[in-house]
């Protein structure tokens, strides 16, 4: 399946990995994950525990806030996870539906806005 993958503090890459669990825990860091919807059929997938273990913010989702720790993005089908298609992320982006945090005192506004941490 294909992915756009971030790890915190690094650029998004296009990734190939299998459609299975043990697959995404790898990527996210942990044994249990979460995905949110970001537009009708593309998902982001983080670690469901990752404030508990203090990962480190990667990315704010306008409607849900700060993302911490690894994360990938996927196109949700019927039934399971599907392949990312060629602009998924730039479409994110250019929407303002995603933003990279790449500054370690930034955080997230209930709005979705950058702040500084004091």
């Amino acid at each position: 399946m294909k992915v756009v993958y971030c790890a915190t503090g690094k650029e998004p890459e296009e990734r190939e990995i299998r459609n299975d669990i043990r697959a995404f825990q790898q990527l996210v860091g942990g044994g249990y994950f979460e995905f949110y919807t970001l537009t009708d059929n593309i998902v982001l997938v983080c670690n469901e525990d990752g404030r508990y273990l203090n990962l480190k913010p990667n990315c704010i989702i306008k409607r849900y806030g700060t993302i911490v720790g690894n994360f990938f993005i996927c196109r949700l089908g019927k039934c399971e996870f599907t392949d990312t298609q060629k602009g998924d992320w730039e479409y994110l982006i250019e929407r303002g539906l995603i933003k990279l945090i790449r500054k370690a005192d930034e955080a997230a506004t209930s709005d979705g806005q950058c702040k500084k941490i004091i």
